[in-house]
């Protein structure tokens, strides 16, 4: 996958082009590991801070933070202070940067001095066994640091910052005899100067906070026997200059989190909790009457962080309580300061759960980002919230690493097509959140990139013109909208990554038909799959079972929820439950208060709403419940995030289909919260809201979204594996073997075979006669995205085969891991006799290469014009094929002798290629992932037959699976069939076509021939500059391919003189020229003369016509069924025109053209043939199939 603009292909794609998506939640592998924080450590174990060059980008300011770590050392694990950094180059977009190894670090803050000026710097200040040490992070790449300058030898107690009002960074912390010790710089880049303030050991609670009204007078709040007591004094002076206490405070003090001062309403407070854990926030303003204490409802805080916006200055509170729930309390944006100058609060919110601890960097920011600890573990969390949207992403944060950490994410796929249908190599593309939409991080190509409505990343397509992207799925059902621009599209185009999630919900058919355990069924509005849903054993939704009208209710809701979330406009379609069939709808409402009598009610006119919410609102008032509580609208954002995680229960709603408005009951806790007024804009919203319904049935969403990603069934894509290798590996003996059968052919065997192949041509243009190639059944229209709505067979579709999210999943891997060499050298044991049958090519070829011009003449058209192939008769397009045999079988006839002493090396060369073991770091640890995960962990070792067999697995047994069902697979003994009568069977039957190998290997066979276009497209876009796992990989399908459908019969026991038979070895010759040729140029012979690609190419040709040739004499000789005959006519197509692909050609001024139509022709000819082939492996007679 390439994410940056690459050399462009010398073919020029016409416009307008045409771009196709498809996305699905899949389970996900990435290389990265969990950043376990020390949780023993005496002090602060993180410290967060604004990097403003972050991930080595000048003004990408993002939050960052210094941890200690306890981290795996030769004595042990140790506690080392480490740089949690942002490395976009990594697969989660951080990295773990360990600092001073020899140091064992026991807490650090850290902050950034004068913040959002351009004098702005961080420093980190950590202590040691030896005292306390002041670093800098250079403003240059925002990755190194200064080496440790020491503050003082002192051991200090309850390590701290904070800021002067002007933004000096100032450390403070307690000495062993309880007095305060604080540092700051006394010049702009000068070092940390200490100093000690005699506080007759006040400070040995440990339970303080400071903090600065002006330049260098500041407040100490400390608890002492259970009061607030405040201490004045100066920065730098040796004693305090006054004490009082915190009048007004109610209560028993337990400890003081968090202080601020707002100098425009000269307002200091600070934020007490009290025994009982309760939340007080103590504010004092000399001109008014006296301090106030107001305690905050609704939580029992432990810990606290704060905010301050940088657009407003509102001060927004984040704490964790008793019970590990991560709440929050802002201060009110409307009217944030009282008459008196005091702060107004909203009530506090529960956002999350399964929080230990937390830290947040106390400068302006335009939105808050959270470093917290996991309860579960003391793993490091990020919890940030978009600036625009107010929606929460929370989720571990993952460092860069050598391990596989299983991940669920939603992956979506890009293809950019051109007029032509071919697809726009390394084309580069904008991709940008929607107006309206969340930020993300969005992983393409093993790098990650944060992207705002606002700032674009710039990708661009592979050489086959594809995009693949992935979005943790943090946010549970929630993803937002995507735009993508690029030159050549006429509009931006939508990425909705979440929306097959939604369409499932809407009732519009099953989901992942390929999972192991079969397809999920339809979500019916009866609540029938809700209620059978499970997940491990267990059900999804334990609120629901034994209660039917509970399912009913909660799938009523989550239906129209899902089906009103994609529509726009005044009218808005809903389902009856009755009818099933859809009708406009004013509104909906569901209620969930009382289990036992739930309810959901459809509203088909404005009047009934109208009604029902008046109604609703009486009942409010006559039971006095017009509360506080309406306030927390204000923040949808938090109340979407407690919402989705189950923290705020949704008791009842009712929802304004048309102005996308929900009125809610909540129930936070014990608290009933009426009426808060939420916007369902798009699917981001109504991801949450789904996600309500199933938390108020008890539903959990890590659990819900297990249920709804797409699997893998490794243990049968495993066994395909292993039967493609076992079959890759029979291959080059078995070539070695036909290639003797040539000497069997010598003496112009194939001249003489001339009139019988013209008599062959003229009955094949009658049999065709007024049928031009678009008239053929399975043909798919040059020009146009593979057909995606009609199914060729099974529950498969053409796009399946090309265009599948899932089934391209280990490509994409491979794609954006692998390094550019194999580190394989080449066989120079090749060089001689390839040059050897170089030479012969082109003393003999001259009539073969003219008889190509003059086939360049005759399709002229098509070559102009690749679409117009549909058009173009088939009769004729024969004719013209029919006037290259003479040139064809005398060339073949003059080369023979050549080939074998070639075939016989570089099959010797071949096999070892295949045989060589790999070491490609990332795809290794893949491997081993999925030997694991398939029940086959001793099966681990990474040949290049092993990975290009899985690559090819991988597809195969996921499109097998949508043709024969979910239990079906190709290969379930993981053997390689095995046809060893199929020759002598064949030609008692006297017929060459049909083999005895079985239905399942045929259709993969079939499979794997239209699946061979992805490799041939990407290295047809490449030229000789395709990656050397990308010509393996189509040799290997094509070897595969080959296999499966004849059985790799031993033919040195058949009789030459009968005539079945030697269509058959004619035909094997036919593919071992294929095979030798492709080998010489693409894998084992990469040292050779600089024309080696382009006789490659006229080598390919010459195979692709001697094949169709070939095909259409056995057709007409051995009659066989109308789709095979067509797959004979179509499939060798691609190598025909590989001659207008040469080195030569693509550096002249036509080459767009010719490049364009080598394209064209490889996706008419291997989607179309292979679909030919595969209908007639389904529908052939099952005594000729098993």
């Amino acid at each position: 996958m390439s994410t940056t603009t690459a050399k462009a292909s010398a073919y020029s794609p016409p416009t307008p082009y045409q771009a196709t998506w498809l996305s699905v939640l899949s389970q996900d592998l990435v290389m990265t590991d969990k950043i376990p924080v020390d949780s023993t450590t005496s002090g602060s174990a993180v410290a967060v801070f604004r990097n403003k060059t972050s991930g080595g980008r000048a003004g990408n300011e993002q939050t960052e933070a210094l941890v200690i770590a306890n981290l795996e050392g030769a004595g042990g694990a140790a506690a080392r202070l480490c740089h949690v950094k942002r490395d976009y180059s990594t697969d989660a977009g951080w990295r773990l940067e360990t600092l001073f190894k020899d140091r064992i670090v026991n807490a650090v803050t850290a902050g950034t001095a004068y913040a959002g000026t351009t004098a702005s710097e961080v420093h980190g200040i950590f202590q040691d066994e030896t005292g306390l040490h002041a670093i800098g992070l250079s403003a240059a790449d925002g990755a190194a640091w200064s080496q440790p300058q020491q503050i003082t030898t002192l051991k200090l107690h309850g390590l701290k910052s904070c800021y002067t009002p002007s933004g000096a960074l100032v450390v403070y912390g307690s000495t062993d005899q309880g007095d305060l010790f604080t540092a700051v710089q006394q010049v702009l880049g000068g070092p940390f100067t200490g100093n000690v303030c005699v506080l007759d050991g006040a400070l040995l609670s440990g339970k303080y906070c400071l903090t600065f009204t002006d330049t260098a007078t500041w407040t100490l709040a400390v608890n002492e026997n259970g009061k607030p007591a405040l201490y004045i004094g100066e920065l730098g002076e040796k004693e305090y200059s006054s004490k009082g206490l915190a009048d007004g405070f109610q209560g028993t003090l337990s400890d003081i989190c968090l202080g601020f001062w707002n100098g425009a309403q000269n307002t200091l407070s600070y934020l007490f909790i009290d025994t009982s854990n309760k939340l007080h926030i103590w504010s004092t303003n000399s001109a008014a009457s006296g301090p106030i204490s107001q305690q905050i409802e609704g939580s029992t805080i432990t810990v606290a962080a704060g905010h301050i916006s940088s657009t407003d200055g509102t001060v927004h509170l984040y704490g964790v309580d008793d019970k590990q729930t991560l709440w929050a309390v802002h201060q009110d944006i409307d009217n944030p300061w009282d008459d008196n100058g005091y702060p107004n609060w909203s009530p506090c919110l529960p956002l999350d759960t399964g929080v230990a601890a937390l830290a947040s960097d106390f400068t302006p920011a335009d939105a808050p980002a959270l470093f917290a600890l996991d309860a579960a573990d003391y793993s490091l969390r990020l919890h940030s919230q978009d600036a625009v949207t107010g929606m929460w992403n929370s989720g571990t944060v993952h460092q860069a690493g050598e391990k596989s950490y299983e991940v669920v994410r939603f992956r979506t796929e890009l293809t950019l097509r051109d007029a032509n249908g071919v697809g726009v190599s390394n084309h580069p593309v904008s991709l940008q959140p929607a107006e309206g939409s969340s930020s993300a991080e969005l992983w393409c190509g093993g790098a990650v990139h944060q992207v705002t409505s606002t700032k674009a990343a710039a990708l661009s397509t592979d050489a086959a013109g594809k995009l693949t992207i992935a979005t943790l799925a943090t946010s549970g059902l929630a993803a937002p909208e995507l735009h993508l621009t690029a030159d050549g599209l006429t509009a931006p185009l939508r990425l909705q990554p979440a929306a097959h999630l939604h369409d499932y919900f809407a009732g519009k058919g099953t989901l992942h038909p390929t999972n192991p355990h079969g397809e999920l069924p339809v979500f019916d509005a009866d609540g029938t799959a809700l209620a059978q849903a499970s997940i491990g054993g267990q059900p999804l939704a334990p609120g629901v079972q034994g209660n039917g009208n509970l399912a009913k209710t909660a799938a009523g809701a989550i239906r129209q929820t899902a089906l009103s979330a994609g529509q726009t406009g005044s009218v808005v379609q809903g389902v009856s439950q009755a009818s099933q069939e859809q009708q406009p709808i004013a509104g909906y409402a569901a209620d969930f208060s009382n289990p036992e009598e739930p309810s959901f009610i459809l509203f088909h006119s404005a009047e009934e709403l109208e009604a029902h919410q008046q109604q609703r609102k009486a009942a409010l008032q006559a039971e006095g419940l017009g509360s506080i509580w309406g306030d927390i609208g204000k923040w949808a954002g938090d109340v979407w995030e407690a919402v989705k995680n189950g923290v705020a229960k949704l008791s009842n709603f009712v929802v304004d289909a048309a102005k996308k408005i929900a009125s809610v009951t909540l129930k936070i806790g014990d608290v009933i919260a009426h009426d808060v007024q939420l916007a369902i804009h798009g699917l981001e919203q109504a991801g949450h809201f789904i996600a309500g319904v199933f938390q108020a049935i008890a539903a959990d969403i890590g659990k819900l979204i297990d249920w709804l990603k797409a699997l893998f069934d490794f243990g049968a894509i495993w066994r395909t594996k292993k039967a493609f290798e076992e079959g890759i590996l029979s291959i080059p003996p078995y070539v070695k073997q036909v290639l003797k059968l040539g000497q069997k052919a010598a003496d112009g065997f194939f001249a003489k075979q001339i009139s019988r192949v013209d008599s062959s041509f003229e009955q094949m243009k009658a049999k065709y006669a007024g049928v031009s190639f678009s008239g053929l059944a399975g043909w798919q229209p040059v020009g146009q995205p593979p057909d995606s709505k009609h199914r060729l067979v099974g529950k498969a579709t053409a796009a399946d085969f090309t265009d599948n999210t899932h089934h391209n999943w280990l490509h994409d891997k491979v794609s954006s891991y692998t390094p550019s060499s194999s580190g394989i050298a080449p066989s120079q044991e090749v060089q001689s006799p390839w040059e050897a049958f170089v030479s012969n090519m082109e003393a003999s070829g001259k009539d073969f290469l003219g008889a190509l011009e003059i086939l360049k003449d005759s399709l002229g058209d098509v070559i102009k014009n690749p679409a117009s192939i549909g058009e173009m008769a088939l009769p004729a397009f024969l004719g013209f094929v029919q006037k290259m045999v003479d040139a064809v079988l005398h060339l073949t006839d003059a080369i023979i002798d050549g080939l074998i002493e070639l075939g016989d090396i570089v099959m010797d060369a071949m096999t070892a290629f295949l045989s060589h073991e790999l070491h490609l770091g990332p795809i290794n640890t893949l491997w081993s992932w999925i030997a694991d995960a398939a029940g086959y962990p001793d099966d681990d070792k990474l040949t290049v037959a092993a990975m290009m067999s899985l690559l090819v697995a991988f597809p195969t047994t996921v499109i097998y699976k949508l043709i024969e069902g979910t239990s079906a697979e190709p290969f379930p003994d993981g053997r390689f069939p095995k046809a060893g009568s199929s020759a002598k069977w064949m030609a008692e039957a006297g017929h060459p076509l049909l083999s005895d190998m079985p239905r399942g290997a045929k259709i993969a066979s079939a499979v794997v021939q239209i699946l061979v276009v992805i490799p041939v497209m990407y290295g047809d876009a490449k030229g000789p500059d395709c990656p050397w796992w990308v010509s393996s990989l189509s040799i290997v399908m094509s070897g595969i391919s080959w296999g499966l459908s004849n059985g790799l019969p031993d033919l040195d026991a058949m009789d030459w003189t009968i005539a079945a038979v030697v269509g058959v070895k004619l035909a094997s010759l036919a593919y071992v020229f294929y095979f030798v040729i492709q080998s010489s140029t693409s894998v084992v012979a990469t040292f050779l003369k600089n024309n080696t690609y382009d006789i490659g190419q006229i080598g390919l040709s010459l195979y692709g016509l001697g094949r169709l040739i070939l095909n259409v004499y056995n057709s007409i000789a051995y009659p066989t069924s109308g789709y095979r005959i067509l797959a004979n006519i179509l499939l060798p197509l691609p190598c025909l025109f590989a001659v207008y692909n040469m080195n030569t050609i693509r550096k002249e001024p036509l080459a767009p053209v010719f490049i364009g139509a080598v394209e064209a022709i490889d996706f008419v000819g291997y989607v179309a043939g292979g679909a030919c082939l595969l209908v007639d492996a389904i529908e052939a007679p099952r005594a000729l199939t098993t």
